[in-house]
């Protein structure tokens, strides 16, 4: 076994993520400034090489109006030479297992690419996040309103404002003032791109981030409150002289139509802590069903619901289910987890 130091071992795990994702080194360095520290990544090696990784990051989740723990699996990665061979199942299970042990109810995350929905279902994690992308264009005469927008790093009233709004969301991801600020930040490394408040008669109401995107403008989030989206979306092509504009918004949305995408999944990882929550919002369930759990052992068993009440139990049943099965029961609305913009 090679010793490493804390130096030698992030700048490995740098440079994978350079070289495998292609993200530049200014990008890099900030997203370890905001989020790297030696209990959050997991890694496996060979021959003293760090050849697959990926990071946890410690958020809430608003589930059942319960503000419970959770974390967002991001930067998963195997060099090339590596990939098919099992490496990154063994960190997933290991990483999910850690979870377990420090009392985490779920894991999130968002795969880099639709190919690998596929690949996280079958180690449990359940698609249960879509966005869909809206056009805002203008529908009759503008009228004239009191909203204005003004570059912004507030970081904080950012934060505040995605709790008021985008939180409230049934199995919305959390998102504190270090998130904005890390947003805020990798924003202002790009090109062409605007962090912008609003406000309503001079009152600070909201925010809007914007970029160019091959050739084209398109918002990737938007947040608001005490404002009509008649009046944002008049103001919004006011501010940008455009008469429409392309917009990320979550599938509930539904002041604009727009074709679904899935973007993240969720897995259960406390199922004990989970189904007490689930029973406790559902007092007259009555059932008895067996689960199976093959990265997280602890979940196994056989479960009794009865009047609110969650035990494990030795009565048989004929309802064996895996981990997925049970999200689908319980994960039946479709949250908020846009973390890093994507």
């Amino acid at each position: 076994m090679i010793n490493k130091t804390k130096e030698t071992i992030e700048n490995e795990l740098k440079q994978m993520w350079e070289i495998n994702f292609l993200d530049n080194r200014e990008f890099i360095d900030l997203f370890f400034d905001y989020f790297y520290n030696d209990e959050n990544v997991f890694y496996s090696q060979q021959n003293g090489e760090i050849i697959s990784c990926l990071y946890l990051l410690p958020f809430f989740m608003n589930f059942l109006n319960t503000k419970v723990k959770t974390s967002y699996l991001c930067g998963a990665t195997t060099y090339i030479d590596y990939r098919q061979k099992g490496q990154m199942k063994i960190i997933i299970e290991r990483a999910l297992n850690n979870l377990y042990e420090n009392d985490v109810a779920f894991c999130a995350l968002s795969p880099a690419n639709g190919k690998l929905f596929e690949y996280y279902k079958k180690l449990g994690f359940f698609t249960s996040y879509y966005n869909k992308k809206i056009t805002i264009s203008q529908e009759r005469e503008i009228i004239k309103n009191n909203i204005t927008f003004k570059e912004s790093k507030d970081a904080l009233f950012f934060s505040k404002i995605y709790s008021q709004v985008y939180y409230q969301q049934e199995l919305s991801i959390s998102r504190d003032k270090k998130t904005f600020e890390f947003l805020i930040k990798d924003y202002g490394i790009a090109k062409n791109t605007k962090v912008l408040k609003i406000f309503n008669n001079f009152v600070p109401c909201g925010y809007l981030f914007y970029k160019i995107e091959n050739g084209q403008g398109i918002i990737t989030e938007f947040c608001f409150k005490d404002v009509s989206y008649f009046e944002f979306k008049n103001a919004v092509l006011e501010y940008f002289c455009v008469d429409e504009i392309k917009a990320i918004v979550p599938s509930y949305f539904s002041q604009e139509k727009g074709k679904n995408y899935k973007i993240g999944m969720i897995r259960i990882v406390n199922l004990y802590k989970v189904l007490c929550l689930f029973a406790n919002n559902n007092p007259d369930l009555e059932i008895v069903f067996s689960v199976k759990d093959e990265l997280i052992l602890q979940n196994n068993g056989s479960y009794k619901i009865s009047d609110g009440i969650v035990s494990k139990t030795n009565e048989k049943s004929d309802k064996i289910l895996d981990i997925n099965d049970i999200s689908s029961i319980i994960f039946n609305r479709n949250g908020y987890i846009n973390l890093l913009l994507i």
